[in-house]
């Protein structure tokens, strides 16, 4: 459990909170939010940080939940690896590119 926590707080939820108000709003500026690959990529985050707020609040370990965790994770770097940070990169202009590549760990 304090495997999770460590992983968790604060690192985790920075990571998520980073993409989207960070990475996601940039994209915003300069082509149209509403796409089915970044409302996937929200709706997984609020997944995970519900199963996360769970295990983390839960006096006994759930191997389920750590288990929905882990692939619910998986897809998320997958989908930003594969699609999302490809998308940010084609979308914003080569300086806003590099001045949030930070955010593209």
């Amino acid at each position: 459990m304090n495997d999770a926590n460590d992983f968790w707080i604060p690192d985790g939820q920075e990571h998520f909170r980073e993409e989207e108000e960070t990475l996601l709003s940039a994209y915003a500026q300069y082509k149209d939010i509403n796409q089915p690959e970044i409302i996937e990529m929200l709706l997984e985050h609020v997944q995970d940080l519900t199963l996360f707020d769970q295990l983390l609040k839960s006096k006994d370990t759930d191997l389920n939940n750590m288990h929905k965790i882990s692939t619910i994770l998986e897809a998320i770097i997958r989908k930003e690896e594969r699609v999302i940070f490809q998308m940010t990169e084609k979308a914003l202009p080569e300086e806003k590119f590099r001045e949030l590549a930070s955010y593209l760990h």
